[in-house]
């Protein structure tokens, strides 16, 4: 949303590594890992990488649909109802992770309506297209199926450890994907705040920066060399080790 929430900035270093991000996939699909529940092994691994690719929100991860991806332009539409109130509830998001359109061209391909789990596993279907948040009515055997995939992710992170091992991975096993896909984009981007903004649909630039967007140490030291001295940290560091491959004629 465009409004900034003053508990959100103490969360705004929360990432994952790339390897973390990897060892949580390989997690959840290996068969032999122990997960609380099993049987929701296939509906976490698509909630992450929904989450983690897309940064949206858990009610849209969970009213997304399969007919609503375009296999050609490799987007798909959903609904973000916190931005209903300015207009902007419904966006497209864009998917490049080629796990994740594996995972949804199988769905489509058996004829499954839900990104996540079955018709009236998580969410009542007959609302899944509703545009507020309070025509939706999860039951409560709907919400405790639902945590059930948060409990996975939590039994994940914990296994994984590293950044995942953070309290508030525990308390939001949800809502820390968004912040995953955030520092994910904002690290391939070079922090191109716009870009990021626009491809995981947050209204203002400011909510990003301030709630999700921390810069970490390693990529700001880099920065700094590029803007102050005009040379790359990894450069520098070549350099140092072998002089002989300082190319700069200095």
């Amino acid at each position: 949303s465009g409004k900034i929430i003053s508990t959100h900035g103490a969360a705004a270093h929360i990432r994952a590594s790339p390897d973390e991000i990897e060892q949580v996939r390989k997690m959840i699909s290996d068969t032999k890992s122990k997960l609380p529940y099993p049987n929701r092994r296939q509906d976490t691994l698509m909630y992450f990488e929904f989450g983690i690719e897309t940064g949206a929100r858990h009610m849209t991860i969970l009213t997304a649909l399969t007919g609503k991806f375009d296999a050609s332009a490799k987007t798909i539409e959903v609904i973000e109802r916190k931005l209903s109130h300015v207009g902007k509830h419904r966006q497209l998001r864009r998917i490049f992770c080629p796990e994740l359109i594996a995972l949804i061209e199988a769905k489509i391909k058996t004829g499954e309506k839900c990104i996540i789990g079955k018709q009236n596993e998580y969410m009542p279907f007959a609302e899944m297209t509703k545009e507020s948040s309070d025509d939706l009515h999860q039951t409560k055997q709907q919400a405790k199926a639902a945590k059930e995939i948060g409990d996975n992710l939590k039994a994940v992170y914990q296994m994984v450890g590293g950044n995942l091992s953070k309290d508030y991975y525990a308390r939001k096993p949800f809502h820390s994907l968004r912040h995953i896909a955030a520092q994910v984009w904002l690290d391939k981007s070079d922090y191109d705040y716009g870009f990021v903004a626009e491809l995981l649909g947050w209204t203002t630039i400011d909510e990003l920066k301030t709630s999700y967007g921390g810069i970490s140490g390693e990529r700001f030291a880099r920065k700094y060399q590029k803007y102050i001295h005009g040379s790359d940290v990894s450069t520098d560091a070549k350099r140092a080790k072998d002089p002989s491959s300082d190319q700069s004629g200095e």
